[in-house]
């Protein structure tokens, strides 16, 4: 029961997700890799679910999270924080080096494993805070408005509980089942207010303009 109510939360990425599908061909390039990112969101979660062991599960849980990592590294860098393209590059050999070392080498696939789900979730965070200063030093009077403020703010929220919640792995701190559980149901319900606010950040989302050549 616990595990259906888990799914029934984690399919409100669709909410956000079916929206913006609805309005991506108004949108710039650089704003198109969100919705995806969402898009793929939904099939892992979906996928997720209906795998019959839970090694499956966790190895396909590893592959969603470098998948989502370069997802995310890519659009940070059409919204211009990682302007040199040496500093994405970088970022991302890093990334798939990090999971390597991880999933392959020190363990398996899969073998749950809190250390790159770490890694990348800081990364994220940091990255999340650059681009909300650069927003602030740009235009602070329609951040609220902006679809990359909303999206980074939520990112910020999302992934520093994912860095709390590894932590518990990672250093391995002694806590029950129950606590975990209310710990991820936490998260559950966090996630599913975040995918909320994905739907406001993509209403904000600045269509295409569109020019007219006059005879």
């Amino acid at each position: 029961m616990t595990a259906l109510i888990f799914f029934i939360l984690s399919l409100s990425i669709g909410i956000p997700f079916l929206y913006g599908i609805t309005k991506i061909g108004k949108f710039d390039i650089i704003d198109r890799v969100f919705i995806f990112y969402l898009g793929y969101g939904l099939l892992s979660e979906i996928v997720f679910y209906f795998l019959p062991s839970n090694q499956q599960r966790i190895a396909v849980n590893n592959f969603y999270l470098i998948v989502e990592f370069i997802f995310i590294l890519i659009q940070f860098n059409l919204w211009g924080i990682l302007k040199n393209k040496w500093k994405f590059r970088l970022l991302a050999l890093s990334g798939l080096i990090v999971w390597i070392i991880c999933n392959v080498l020190l363990s398996e696939v899969t073998v749950r494993n809190s250390a790159f789900h770490f890694f990348s979730s800081l990364i994220i965070v940091i990255l999340s805070i650059d681009l909300i200063n650069k927003l602030y030093f740009e235009d602070q009077k329609s951040l609220l408005r902006n679809h990359r403020f909303i999206i980074s703010s939520c990112f910020i929220i999302f992934f520093t509980l994912n860095i709390a919640v590894e932590s518990f792995f990672i250093f391995k701190l002694k806590a029950s089942f129950k606590l975990m559980t209310s710990i991820f149901m936490i998260k559950a319900v966090i996630n599913v207010l975040i995918n909320l606010l994905f739907v406001f950040a993509i209403a904000w989302i600045p269509t295409k303009k569109i020019s007219t050549l006059q005879s």
